[in-house]
């Protein structure tokens, strides 16, 4: 028989995640949001993980972010990616609002808000691939939701792509 776990029961909330440890071919920072590089094969097509970047070779790998770096490591090492679950303090735009659906930005490593993209030129983006959502605004709230306080971070719940 299964166990039945009921939240807060125990006293301990339970926020299930998802990890998988792939290599990095680029410098990656804590709380980064990554993808697949569909560039390196290292260890075979797919293994591999750079900073997401909408609009990185020519927009045709939109759908390839698959979560959050949760250590900082050098190029050319291994690094254990959260796929699934809450995170805290990933990088985000800074028009990031709680609530919102969370998509790769231009800026590399960093989630933007799906209602930024260009629906004509991303509409494989807005469809698709939502990578997370806010649990609170980037740095200061602007009403009464939950806010960061921290320039450029905020904490996310990450949707399980269900590649790993």
């Amino acid at each position: 028989m299964s166990v039945h776990k009921i939240e807060g029961v125990d006293g301990v909330d339970h926020f299930p995640k998802k990890y998988v440890t792939l290599y990095a071919s680029g410098l990656l920072a804590a709380g980064d949001f990554v993808m697949i590089d569909p560039l390196d094969t290292t260890n075979g097509l797919g293994a591999s993980v750079r900073k997401s970047q909408s609009g990185y070779n020519a927009n045709i790998h939109e759908g390839l972010c698959i979560g959050v770096a949760t250590e900082t490591v050098a190029a050319g090492k291994y690094c254990v990616i959260q796929t699934a679950g809450k995170y805290e303090n990933a990088s985000v735009a800074t028009t990031v609002v709680s609530g919102q659906n969370l998509v790769m930005s231009a800026s590399p490593g960093m989630a933007q808000d799906a209602t930024q993209l260009d629906s004509s030129s991303n509409a494989d983006a807005l469809e698709r691939n939502i990578i997370a959502v806010a649990l609170e605004s980037e740095a200061s709230a602007s009403g009464t939701e939950p806010a960061s306080g921290t320039t450029n971070k905020a904490d996310v719940l990450i949707v399980d792509q269900g590649y790993f």
